[in-house]
């Protein structure tokens, strides 16, 4: 999640309150304008705000006499500390960030000025950091719902690949590459239903289990865990079913991805997911053992590293690679871990790269689709879109199964520096 610093914040904000007390300046007559324009400020402005006013003055503005200041920062220190809810960090809960705040933040930022009222051109200050807060916790907001409801069958995900791109601070054109009917995160449409009038054009949902699940099996996302007595009175409250659905999204948030919870209550992940969808219900003891996990021994379920067991053995230029590859902060080892064959890695924007082990020349695999866009000029093999006729490992990889490749034969290792880099720095 991109959340820009409080400071920033804070100080766009100011920029805004300039516009908002042009517009009042503008708006009444003389002398009320500018008795309104310099209360409204707490400083008396020659002429107009946003062009005499100087930063040490800007910077001086007491947001404390602000109510929509107390709005941003608490929508800023909700995500900061990746709440469950505007004012209980570990309690699933909507309706008060929104009525008490990301509405009151909408409003504001749809009153400032479009058009500039005097020579300087600050209109600008309305798609700043203060927006960008809004736009995060709306997006945070519609994940958190898919949470709260998760105990009553008629819940239905509201969340948008628009949103899921801001919780994640992935690029929306790579996440569309995992959304769809039958992909990773499984969409669907809702008539005309919308959220707010920003997304009133958007039809297309994504599944809150798998959307939710994806998170989860990211390094870098964090949320806070709920609070085991929401999560008591919430079973008590719940239809068999919805038992099942709510212990399960509780479980992911709480424990970790389904890949891990489904093989320790003993189901199979397809079985996970479809419980937690709401369209079958766990058997007694994988239940039993769920309530246990989350209300009495309430501890994340860790997934024991492959990343010995695979690689301790490599042959020195796949070693090499491999360091190479771990040494850049971009990338990452790929949560669904290494295999006896395949070495499988993700970049910080979530496209995914192997490498196929190899005593001499290891092979360096990357998409069809990101080669062309970032790895003209280098010497590429290309493989057909095809379930065979490739390593099975490489399939295990949501982007690469059933697609076209490209291969790097890696004979140098600066060779596989520049490709590297070619694929990364443009998209960190």
């Amino acid at each position: 999640m991109d959340l820009p610093a409080l400071t920033d914040t804070d100080l766009n904000l100011r920029h805004c309150l300039l516009l908002k007390a042009d517009d009042l300046f503008f708006t009444l007559a003389e002398p009320q304008g500018c008795q309104m324009r310099d209360n409204f400020l707490g400083f008396d402005v020659v002429g107009l705000a946003d062009e005499n006013v100087s930063e040490e003055e800007i910077h001086s503005i007491d947001l404390r006499r602000f109510s929509i200041a107390e709005r941003v920062q608490l929508l800023h220190a909700m995500l900061a500390n990746r709440q469950l809810s505007l004012y209980k960090a570990n309690t699933p809960e909507t309706e008060d960030a929104l009525n008490d705040a990301l509405h009151f933040v909408e409003h504001f930022l749809s009153t400032l000025p479009t058009v500039a009222l005097g020579g300087l051109d600050l209109t600008s200050a309305r798609n700043g950091q203060v927006r960008r807060v809004w736009e995060l916790a709306s997006a945070w907001l519609a994940l958190i719902e898919i949470i709260e409801c998760a105990f009553y069958d008629h819940s239905s995900s509201l969340l948008t690949v628009s949103d899921l791109a801001l919780v994640s601070g992935i690029d929306v054109r790579t996440l569309r590459n995992l959304c769809g009917p039958n992909k990773t995160i499984r969409t669907h449409s809702i008539g005309r239903a919308t959220r707010t009038a920003s997304d009133a054009s958007a039809f297309v949902y994504l599944n809150g289990t798998d959307a939710l699940d994806w998170l989860r099996s990211r390094k870098d996302f964090r949320i806070a865990p709920i609070d085991t007595s929401w999560i008591t009175r919430s079973l008590a409250q719940a239809n068999e079913r919805g038992a099942s659905r709510g212990l399960l999204i509780s479980a992911i948030v709480n424990l970790g991805p389904l890949e891990r919870i489904a093989p320790v209550i003993e189901v199979t992940v397809e079985k996970a997911r479809a419980c937690a969808d709401g369209s079958d219900e766990l058997p007694a003891p994988s239940f039993e053992k769920l309530v246990h996990l989350l209300t009495i021994d309430p501890t994340p379920i860790t997934q024991e590293s492959d990343t010995m067991k695979y690689t301790s053995d490599l042959s020195p230029s796949t070693a090499s690679l491999h360091n190479l590859l771990m040494k850049d902060q971009r990338i990452e080892e790929h949560p669904k871990g290494h295999s006896q064959y395949v070495l499988r890695y993700r970049t910080k924007t979530g496209h995914e790269i192997a490498v196929e082990k190899r005593v001499k020349t290891p092979l360096l695999y990357f998409t069809r689709s990101l080669a062309d866009d970032r790895l003209t000029g280098f010497d590429l093999e290309y493989i057909p879109a095809t379930k065979g006729g490739r390593n099975s490992n490489l399939n295990t990889l949501e982007t690469f199964r059933g697609k076209p490749l490209a291969c790097l034969r890696v004979n140098e290792l600066e060779t596989a520096r520049k490709a590297l880099e070619a694929c990364v720095s443009s998209l960190a």
